[in-house]
């Protein structure tokens, strides 16, 4: 990767940085969920302590991020290649590089500033492109390839917006993007209630505020009610990797905790 040596933090959101410490502290283990050398190779290199900044690492986002790596390489399979992927503001995710391309077209969906920060730090690719847009602006639909199979991506996007977004998005894939799958990851009601001004990592705001959640028992019934849409799976944090989340393991089988603690993996398709 032809970067310089150092990398100094600048105007990066801290919510990408962690995402990319959690990543690149999990490619560090013994027995790691994720191969991600260059998640690793620029957490080296960014001049800050991150340690510091974030503290423990937490394993929720290399669960996510292993999750939806599996989807994509068998929607790769079981598409011939012929399929695109869309990352719906992805930041400084390495998902692209950790699948080793599998021949996938990928389509990131950001503004300005996100492509800013991620093309400075990140190595481009010939099938690797950039759609200025905010993901909540459907227009980037238009700016998709005609006629090819579609896997949508929303990593920690969809609990960032208000509710009746989330619906307006759903509604536009199915119309404009039939058979697309799509995942997203939600927390619970209860979550987005207590982190709606943000959530705090160590001693500096992490997140941007959280307004939809959803229960997990309840979103067979949620996509159920936008038809076509289909539920293909859906687990819980820990369901995945098991012994990884042993106190989310207890929580997400317990009724009460279940619906105010358990956010979800979920894998759906427009029709």
């Amino acid at each position: 990767m032809a970067r310089p040596d150092n990398v100094g933090l600048g105007s990066v959101p801290p919510h990408m940085l962690w995402g990319l410490w959690n990543r690149a502290a999990e490619h560090a283990r013994t027995e790691a969920l994720l191969d991600d050398p260059i998640a690793a190779e620029l957490v080296a290199r960014i001049e800050s302590d991150l340690l510091e900044q974030f503290g423990k690492p937490a394993a929720e986002h290399a669960i996510r991020a292993r999750f939806c790596d599996e989807l994509i390489r068998d929607f790769g399979h079981r598409t011939g290649g012929a399929g695109i992927v869309v990352a719906l503001a992805p930041g400084l995710e390495t998902q692209f590089w950790r699948l080793g391309k599998q021949a996938l077209e990928w389509f990131n969906v950001e503004p300005l500033d996100g492509i800013a920060v991620r093309t400075g730090l990140l190595p481009g690719d010939e099938i690797l492109h950039e759609i200025e847009c905010d993901p909540r602006d459907p227009a980037w639909i238009g700016s998709l390839p005609a006629g090819r199979p579609v896997f949508i991506c929303a990593a920690s996007q969809l609990m960032h917006w208000a509710a009746t977004e989330v619906v307006e998005l759903f509604g536009e894939i199915s119309t404009r993007l039939p058979g697309a799958e799509f995942f997203f990851d939600t927390v619970t009601p209860a979550d987005a209630e207590k982190m709606s001004d943000g959530l705090k990592v160590g001693d500096i705001l992490v997140a941007p505020p959280m307004h939809w959640g959803i229960a997990a028992e309840d979103i067979e019934d949620f996509l159920s009610a936008l038809a076509p849409w289909q539920l293909m799976s859906l687990q819980t944090f820990e369901d995945p990797f098991p012994g990884r989340k042993t106190l989310y393991k207890a929580l997400s089988r317990l009724g009460p905790a279940r619906r105010s603690e358990a956010g979800a993996l979920v894998h759906a398709r427009a029709g």
